[in-house]
C-alpha cells in the first residue's frame, strides 16, 4: 500500500511533506525522505535497516512508530539532559516523589510537552502512553537494550543512541528502537 508523504508529517509541526519542496533532482536522493529526513518526518519509526527489522512475527505489544524520540532533534542525536532537562532516562524518575513532581515526563517526546506520546503497535492499534516503557514486556521504545538478555530494569531504561552504527541498534526482535 502506498502512503502519502503528508502522512508522515504532524499537522501541528513546521515540517513539510517530502517532495513538496524539492529543489534537487538526483534520483538517488528520492528515497528515505531525501538528505534531511527530519524535515519531512514528525514521527519515530522502528529502524527498518537494523539487525531486527519489524516483521509479521512481532507481538501486538511491539511498538513500530510513535511521536518523535526525545533523543533526536533536527536529525542530530542528543545526549542525556542534566538536572530536569530532557531527554532523561526513565530510571531517574521511578521513585514516587519524582513521579508526583512530573519529572518522569522528561523521558517522553517533546511533541506533547513531555506528557506522553502516541504509539502505533505491530497489530495496527494505537495508544497514548504517559511513559516510554510501553513496548513488549515494558521495553523502552526510544532506547535499545544494553545486552541481548536484559533484566526488567534494563528493558525499561535502555541505552540512549549515541551514533548511527551497529552498536546503537535493537538487540532482539522484542527490542523496539524508534528512531528517525
Amino acid at each position: 500500500t502506498d502512503v502519502s508523504p503528508k502522512s508522515f508529517v504532524c499537522p501541528h509541526s513546521k515540517q513539510t511533506p517530502f517532495g513538496q519542496d524539492l529543489t534537487w533532482t538526483e534520483i538517488v536522493e528520492l528515497w528515505d525522505f531525501g538528505p534531511d529526513p527530519y524535515r519531512h518526518v514528525s514521527y519515530a519509526l522502528h529502524n527498518p535497516y537494523g539487525q531486527f527489522p519489524a516483521g509479521e512475527d512481532r507481538s501486538a505489544a511491539f511498538a513500530v512508530a510513535a511521536d518523535m524520540s526525545p533523543w533526536f532533534v533536527s536529525g542530530d542525536i542528543v545526549p542525556p539532559g542534566t538536572g530536569t532537562d530532557a531527554p532523561q532516562f526513565l530510571s531517574d524518575h521511578w521513585t514516587k516523589p519524582n513521579v508526583e513532581k512530573g519529572l518522569i515526563m522528561r523521558a517522553n517526546t517533546s511533541h506533547h510537552s513531555y506528557e506522553g506520546q502516541n504509539i502505533v503497535y505491530a497489530d495496527g492499534h494505537s495508544s497514548y502512553e504517559k511513559t516510554t516503557d510501553a513496548g513488549v514486556a515494558h521495553d523502552n521504545i526510544y532506547t535499545f537494550w544494553p545486552t541481548e538478555t536484559p533484566t526488567e530494569v534494563e528493558r525499561r531504561i535502555g541505552q540512549n543512541p549515541t551514533a548511527r552504527d551497529k552498536q546503537n541498534d535493537a538487540k532482539s526482535k522484542d527490542d523496539s528502537l524508534l528512531v528517525i
